[in-house]
């Protein structure tokens, strides 16, 4: 579905009473997209539609994508899936430039503002590069993304290589404008696992990132893995994070004493930090019954990156 003029685009509605399967045949040297859109063409006025997916089960793998984007001036559409059983995302890892994703986009060149994610199920799990969220690479904010998964959430990244994106749930401003949403999980469980996965509300530009709120049971940070609200390199302002875990908040990175070139772990954690610029870093509020923090895991408040790589910024680092 595509918007190029002044007149408002419709919806899409599809339902499936047992299941959906988007399976995407792209490779690195030749994608070709499989997925259900909704866009925004540049020069546009007209809003773009939303869409809603009802179903038991949704696949989404191998380069597939879901999505609504603008361009343009109008506003880009909702997207809605309601799934009872599972939702679940996935990629084959040597196509690491084209993750599978659900994802709403302002893109370069957009003034209008994204659309709002919403994912109702019972078991969400995202894999190896997949993503879901929201993105500002233009003027418009982007929507809010909310996750309610009555059994749990995990993100998992089997095999970390070299450059390839992170998978998990992104609420991201890539511009000098437009703000971030703000990304909200409710489950049972959640289980942030490898070094690279990531929860995320950040910054690199000079619009300000959204908050993070989680409410669970039980939430896990394991191998690497990263809950961040950062402020990278310009005056954007980061997000705040509010964690409330009724049982457990367990926080590991990666502990090898036996590595031969000297490091021996590897940082994973929960981070509201400002790093290389004028932003603000993001506040952190943590409320749990219990809280284990070991092997390399870090809580970390700060305006400086943990390794030191990058240049501390001048911003302040939240609370």
């Amino acid at each position: 579905m595509k918007i190029k003029g002044s007149l408002p685009g419709g919806n899409l509605e599809v339902n499936s009473s047992n299941s959906l399967e988007l399976i995407g045949l792209g490779s690195e040297s030749d994608p070709l997209f499989t997925g259900i859109f909704a866009f925004v063409f540049p020069e546009a006025t007209g809003d773009g539609g939303s869409l809603e997916i009802n179903t038991s089960s949704l696949l989404v793998s191998n380069v597939a994508q879901i999505g609504t984007q603008t361009e343009g001036e109008g506003n880009s559409g909702d997207i809605t899936i309601k799934a009872t059983d599972s939702v679940t995302l996935t990629d084959d890892v040597s196509n690491i430039n084209f993750p599978s994703t659900i994802l709403s986009l302002v893109e370069p060149g957009g003034t209008g503002n994204g659309g709002n994610v919403l994912i109702e199920t019972s078991e969400l799990t995202i894999s190896n590069n997949a993503q879901v969220g929201t993105v500002t690479s233009g003027q418009g904010n982007t929507g809010d993304t909310i996750i309610r998964a009555s059994e749990f959430v995990e993100i998992n990244k089997e095999i970390k290589i070299p450059d390839d994106p992170p998978n998990g749930l992104f609420a991201q401003v890539d511009s000098n404008e437009g703000d971030g949403g703000n990304l909200t999980v409710e489950t049972e469980k959640l289980s942030l696992k490898g070094a690279g996965s990531r929860i995320s509300a950040s910054t690199f530009g000079n619009g300000n990132a959204g908050n993070i709120t989680l409410k669970v049971k039980e939430f896990f940070v394991e191998n690497g893995a990263e809950l961040q609200a950062i402020a990278f390199y310009e005056s954007g302002d980061a997000g705040n994070i509010t964690i409330e875990a009724s049982e457990l908040v367990q926080i590991e990175g990666i502990f090898d004493q036996n590595n031969t070139d000297g490091i021996l772990g590897e940082y994973g954690g929960i981070f509201a930090s400002a790093i290389g610029g004028t932003g603000n870093g993001g506040n952190l509020d943590i409320t749990t019954d219990k809280l284990v923090v070991q092997d390399f895991g870090t809580i970390s408040v700060s305006n400086f990156q943990t390794l030191n790589s990058i240049p501390p910024g001048k911003g302040a680092a939240g609370s």
